[in-house]
């Protein structure tokens, strides 16, 4: 998933809270590991996920 400026990371967690099938939900957690992984990979090792600063 590519990173952009929506903070779809929030749009992941919001389903993922609602969520009760379990093999979806995993899907949506990895889907925000990998999300938040990119982020951290652009903004480099001062981005923290209560951050929101924008990098």
């Amino acid at each position: 998933m590519v990173w952009d400026k929506k903070e779809s990371w929030m749009e992941l967690c919001e389903l993922a809270a609602q969520e009760k099938d379990s093999k979806k939900l995993m899907a949506l957690i990895g889907e925000i590991d990998r999300t938040l992984g990119s982020k951290a990979s652009v903004c480099g090792e001062g981005f923290r996920v209560g951050n929101r600063e924008s990098c």
